[in-house]
């Protein structure tokens, strides 16, 4: 099992300069709101997926007043350790190193450390906008599989340029199709990852649903805008509306996951508690894919999420983890979570800012 053994962030939003040791098993950072808990773990997914889970933009985490931001860990697995380096200089792009080598070839680096964020804004997942559960199921089936990430780059490429054509009324139709011939098998290859994880995502789910007693049944459907037979027919039938709006209106891009339980969708007919508790159960059943189809047992991490969850349910979730799964937990109360002590290492946030300048990120 491969685990984050450390981590040193400098001029990192809030923090100048914080090291922080964590245990192979549970971590819980505990401090008051403000004083950089998610910072820590925003850290965290710049090591695992080289980027950050709150903003697209480097300049915004690099610490106000300072030129760089850097972020440093060592991950330890049973024969060795590798140290990973992510750096930002303003003006220019953002590097990432192993030891002292620089990885050119990101898309082949994701997922050697997986890890699977749980915040509260992931509630948008199960009640939020499409892209949200596009965002996850790529998210989950790219830390385990390049050649996805790779289908799913190259699409997102080739609709750039069809879009591009779309809204050029001097464009001919044989130089759109040129396009749409390219991008019909990458679709069509994205969109089977899709459904074959969603079926296994729904087994696990639907178990872990009604093991939680809720007593409901639980449905996940992946609901496709283009024909299963025939991508490259529904994206020929849909060119003339296409044309009419711009921009291409099927695809990969524009699918949808539903959520159901009892027959109902989740995102309008559950309560914000079941609602809380569907997404959390979804992301265990998403580190547990990956664990099976990598091999590699993902970092989980918890931002936030226990405060308004009831001791119990909390309690259910984390044993549902498994003792050996490296949990960095974020909270300001300790309480919902009291059960769950053993083998955790505690570190109060506060006690590493003696030396800081203390500002709300």
């Amino acid at each position: 099992m491969a685990y984050l053994k450390s981590v040193e962030l400098q001029n990192f939003r809030r923090h100048n300069n914080i090291q922080l040791e964590f245990s192979p098993y549970g971590n819980i950072l505990l401090g008051p709101n403000g004083c950089g808990k998610t910072t820590i773990v925003e850290a965290v997914s710049f090591l695992a997926l080289t980027k950050s889970f709150r903003t697209k933009k480097d300049a915004e985490v690099k610490k106000f007043d300072a030129g760089y931001f850097r972020v440093h860990g060592v991950f330890q697995n049973e024969e060795s350790q590798e140290e990973i380096t992510v750096f930002y200089k303003k003006g220019e792009t953002r590097n990432v190193f192993s030891g002292k080598k620089k990885i050119s070839k990101i898309i082949d680096y994701i997922g050697r450390y997986p890890v699977v964020i749980t915040t509260l804004e992931d509630i948008a997942v199960v009640s939020g906008a499409p892209v949200n559960r596009r965002r996850f199921l790529d998210r989950m089936i790219g830390q385990s599989d390049a050649r996805y990430l790779q289908s799913l780059k190259e699409y997102q490429k080739i609709l750039h340029n069809r879009n591009k054509l779309l809204k050029d009324v001097r464009t001919d139709v044989e130089h759109i199709m040129v396009w749409t011939e390219q991008m019909s098998p990458l679709a069509e290859e994205i969109q089977t990852s899709r459904r074959q994880a969603i079926q296994q995502l729904e087994t696990r789910v639907a178990s872990m649903y009604k093991e939680s007693g809720v007593g409901a049944e639980l449905n996940i459907r992946y609901k496709s805008t283009a024909s299963e037979t025939s991508t490259l027919k529904s994206f020929k039938q849909s060119l003339r509306r296409d044309i009419k709006y711009g921009f291409t209106t099927i695809g990969p891009h524009a699918d949808d996951v539903q959520f159901f339980t009892n027959g109902q969708p989740v995102r309008t007919y559950s309560s914000q508690g079941e609602q809380k508790l569907f997404l959390l159960l979804l992301k265990i059943a998403e580190g547990s894919l990956i664990k099976d189809w990598s091999g590699k047992q993902p970092i989980h991490i918890f931002d936030d999420m226990f405060a308004s969850l009831d001791k119990k349910k909390a309690n259910f979730v984390l044993d549902l983890l498994g003792k050996e799964s490296q949990k960095i937990i974020t909270t300001t109360d300790m309480s919902s979570i009291s059960n769950n002590k053993k083998r955790t290492k505690t570190i109060r946030i506060e006690d590493y800012l003696k030396g800081e300048i203390v500002a709300v990120a």
